[in-house]
């Protein structure tokens, strides 16, 4: 596919990716490298569930390891079918799924995990490491609204090296679109700059971030 709007077909490619979707995506999902696991990331899920379509509620079980590849949700509320996603670990212990990046990477250098206009999203069990890196843990980017999302029983080790630097928030939610209902709960914040940092959209009750729960 040429990006110029030229009349060279010869010079032009095509990338053709294949899915077969003769299962059900609902119910409960291993994520991890082992014989048993059904997917191997979070986005592999992410684009069988794009291209075929979410039938229920899904829980995706992480087994114990360290996760590096890219951790990105975007309009979940478009191939979700508003069914709920959680993500959790296996053996429901958060010490045990780390989800991480490579050392002062510069191809992640600005957020972990990614979420845009995500809705009905549940993350337990799991640590995020920023590996001494600067950068957000969990960035909510909307320009589009979020709502329903919660953290359970998590970890987040922010970068200690840069405790003074104000982008190494743990969870960080910009002020594009409100957010309704953020819960926080049974977690641990560990280094960085702060732990929670929501702007609201404006100084207009209608527009500021609402049902926000945190213990």
């Amino acid at each position: 596919v040429t990006t110029q709007g030229d009349n060279r077909p010869i010079d032009d490619t095509l990338l053709l990716e294949t899915f077969v979707c003769d299962n059900k995506i609902e119910g409960n999902f291993i994520v991890g490298n082992s014989s048993n696991a059904h997917y191997n990331s979070l986005s592999d899920f992410v684009n069988e569930a794009q291209f075929c379509g979410v039938t229920g509620d899904v829980t995706l079980q992480f087994e114990a390891g360290t996760y590096s590849d890219t951790m990105s949700l975007a309009y979940t509320y478009v191939w979700m079918n508003g069914y709920a996603l959680e993500i959790t670990s296996l053996d429901q212990d958060k010490e045990n799924v780390i989800f991480t990046t490579v050392q002062d990477s510069v191809a992640r250098a600005y957020a972990l995990m990614r979420l845009f206009a995500v809705e009905n999203l549940t993350i337990s069990h799991v640590t995020f490491d920023a590996n001494d890196t600067a950068m957000i843990l969990v960035n909510i980017n909307d320009s589009i609204s979020s709502k329903n999302i919660s953290f359970l029983h998590c970890k987040f080790i922010s970068a200690k090296k840069y405790s003074a630097n104000s982008a190494c928030n743990a969870i960080y939610k910009n002020n594009r679109q409100p957010l309704d209902n953020l819960t926080v709960k049974h977690c641990e914040f560990e280094n960085g700059y702060n732990a929670i940092y929501a702007y609201g959209h404006s100084t207009d009750n209608k527009l500021r971030n609402t049902n926000v729960v945190i213990d």
